[in-house]
């Protein structure tokens, strides 16, 4: 698919629930097992080898995650199948017209993303203000993951109060938001 007509004809399938559950279902399918298997084939590694370079992911279980039929791959797998490759992993939600134009405009260059190295070596970094504020944030002032989480924490204990009426029944209980504030500084 590659035009507007093709996105328009995409939207209007995709007014029924059900089939807009199964095309994110395949969609998903499809891209990463095409993902991993163009990947492999760019940096010219057997299955074997990109199971050695993932961490010692088996063989077989790199051809699973090459068939689109097979369901079973995990955030863990995708991690380290990106520290392989030496590329970003993008997974958030997303609207469904993002989907679309994503699905819509595939090109073998969008599946096939350049690696860190090669990106330096193509100078696609930006000297922009925005990156080097990225990369300072993320090597030099980003707390370590159990910060992070007591931090997430102390957030929440301290963003809600709970307040339950009439212990025992569900619609009794309220939740009271407070209002988070960003620029607050954490000890």
């Amino acid at each position: 698919m590659s035009s507007t007509s093709d996105a328009q004809r995409l939207n209007r399938r995709l007014s029924d629930p059900q089939a807009r559950s199964r095309f994110k279902t395949n969609q998903i399918k499809e891209l990463i097992a095409s993902q991993i298997r163009l990947l492999r084939e760019q940096h010219n590694w057997t299955q074997a080898e990109l199971g050695d370079q993932s961490g010692g992911v088996p063989q077989p279980r790199i051809s699973l995650l090459e068939d689109p039929d097979n369901a079973g791959i995990t955030l863990k797998t995708l991690l380290k199948l990106s520290d392989a490759f030496d590329v970003g992993l993008i997974v958030r939600f997303a609207p469904y017209s993002e989907l679309v134009e994503w699905t819509t405009s595939l090109t073998p260059e969008r599946l096939t993303p350049a690696s860190h190295d090669e990106e330096v070596r193509q100078q696609q970094f930006s000297g922009s203000p925005a990156v080097s504020a990225i990369v300072q944030r993320t090597y030099e002032t980003f707390p370590p993951m159990d910060e992070i989480r007591a931090l997430n924490s102390t957030a929440l204990s301290a963003d809600y109060s709970w307040d339950v009426q009439n212990a025992g029944s569900d619609s009794a209980a309220s939740v009271q938001t407070k209002e988070y504030a960003p620029d607050k500084a954490v000890a």
